[in-house]
């Protein structure tokens, strides 16, 4: 997980990371050391999903770096479809480029949107997508319905069923920002009394 949380691929012992390829940067730091990078295809597919992960305000600047990837006509877009299926993020991959494409007009061509169509996500996996795209709890609101199921599932993407469940107390602590098991418990009742009582309100 070392690149981001959400480009784990399951079943594999090092999570997808031998995946990816590196180059030597061409410019050199200003010590005159050069340092290792993402190869460009690669470095495309990481700062799309780490650009539109839920991170408080929407930083747009993963706009200008896409658009500066792809002008530099070092993007193998055959190699970054593959690569979004195999991470199952091709959908948030597809929309991104379609948004960048609207903006600076014609930089993708329509077989890579149609390739990235092709790519089918299943059920778990979207849910995992929600889980870095949907709005987190604010203070003081119960956390939506799916987002605590979808944070799991994306947080255990990998990891066997037995560790997953065994991270399911860290997960609720977490979520609801406890402690300890006193807390939590206080927390979650707290959370249901809530959510039952917006519901008898009505809308």
């Amino acid at each position: 997980r070392a690149i981001s949380q959400e480009l784990v691929a399951p079943g594999l012992a090092d999570n997808g990371w031998g995946s990816f390829s590196f180059v030597t940067s061409p410019k050199a730091l200003p010590s005159g050391r050069h340092v290792t990078i993402l190869e460009s295809s690669d470095a495309l597919l990481h700062t799309i999903v780490h650009g539109l992960g839920w991170n408080g305000p929407i930083a747009l600047r993963w706009v200008t770096d896409v658009v500066q990837l792809l002008r530099s006509g070092h993007v193998d877009m055959a190699r970054l479809c593959a690569l979004a299926d195999q991470f199952s993020v091709a959908p948030v991959v597809h929309d991104a480029l379609r948004y960048v494409d609207d903006i600076a007009g014609g930089l993708v061509e329509p077989s890579t949107f149609e390739a990235l169509s092709r790519s089918r996500v299943s059920r778990l996996d979207s849910m995992r997508l929600r889980a870095f795209h949907e709005r987190p709890d604010r203070e003081g609101e119960p956390p939506p319905m799916g987002f605590t199921r979808s944070r799991f599932l994306q947080r255990t993407k990998g990891d066997r069923p037995v560790r997953s469940l065994g991270r399911l107390p860290e997960l609720l602590r977490d979520q609801y920002h406890a402690d300890g098991w006193f807390q939590l418990l206080r927390r979650m009742t707290g959370a249901l009394l809530m959510r039952a009582g917006q519901r008898l309100s009505g809308p």
